[in-house]
């Protein structure tokens, strides 16, 4: 299976990376400039926005896709705790349909990620795997007492029997792919223009154009599979791709900032979940 989530850009894309390629050339002198640009541009990915309702808990079908709220348990795959605390719930994800969605083979069954209760800074994130073949609504379990420490990274209001009216949040399905890439700079900002060549500087000038006339339409934001995401404490080169990304909203609490869900393919063919968030 090909990745195809990072294939076949846009048009307008393909022409900025064709004009890149000849403006490269003749402001390679400009190192700390160019690489900046090639940064950004080797973000491009298309990404599949989720289509998020809230409901209560009662309501959450927990062999679906859930983002704070019940997910699935059973005798074989218990509610994880830590000191007899259950764990929060950050997320279920269904790896089958992100895996066909982008050409990519991320496993099969549901993706589980849960945090500590008292967690207001990620750093407890605890991700597992539970194999289609396990997922039985016969074999649910009931939901856990959580107690009353509830305010970590993530909401858990709506396991809150005296909360007036408790909810969290279902995906009930994705709509793309739209393509996404970070913010491309200016750049009259980093180049000296005047100093080119006027073929160069029409170049310039029409690399300009389509990012001012696509900046909005590619914005990372949102709650969406794969795609890329804004570089505020750390960017996509530091990291691996996305899987997942999350804005502080919904009952996740990143403050003026956001989240993802990264990961990366093992020699041995594994595939390894990891979590990270960065604010202004």
């Amino acid at each position: 299976m090909s990745a195809t989530y990072r294939d076949t850009p846009p048009a307008e894309f393909q022409e900025i990376l064709t004009l890149w390629q000849g403006l490269r050339n003749v402001l390679q002198h400009d190192k700390l400039g160019v690489e900046q640009i090639d940064e950004q541009l080797a973000t491009g990915a298309w990404a599949w926005d989720l289509v998020l309702e809230h409901k209560t808990p009662s309501e959450i079908d927990r062999l679906g896709e859930v983002l704070l709220g019940p997910v699935y348990t059973s005798h074989i795959h218990t509610w994880p705790e830590i000191d007899g605390v259950p764990l929060t719930p950050l997320l279920q994800l269904d790896l089958d349909r992100a895996s066909s969605s982008a050409g990519v083979a991320l496993g099969s069954g549901l993706l589980q990620a849960f945090v500590r209760a008292d967690d207001r800074l990620g750093e407890s994130v605890f991700f597992r795997t539970i194999e289609r073949c396990d997922v039985e609504r016969e074999k649910l379990h009931p939901i856990p007492s959580f107690g009353t420490n509830l305010n970590g990274l993530a909401s858990i209001e709506w396991a809150d029997p005296a909360a007036a009216s408790p909810s969290c949040v279902q995906v009930t399905g994705i709509e793309g792919p739209r393509f996404t890439c970070c913010s491309i700079s200016e750049l009259s900002e980093l180049f000296d223009l005047k100093a080119l060549d006027e073929v160069s500087r029409t170049k310039a000038g029409r690399f300009q154009e389509i990012v001012c006339q696509k900046r909005d339409q590619w914005s990372p934001g949102g709650f969406h599979l794969f795609g890329t995401f804004y570089p505020i404490q750390y960017s996509q080169a530091d990291r691996d791709w996305p899987l997942l990304c999350l804005e502080s909203e919904y009952g996740f609490n990143f403050g003026d900032g956001q989240a993802q869900v990264f990961f990366s393919l093992t020699e041995s063919g594994e595939t390894v979940f990891y979590f990270d968030w960065s604010c202004y």
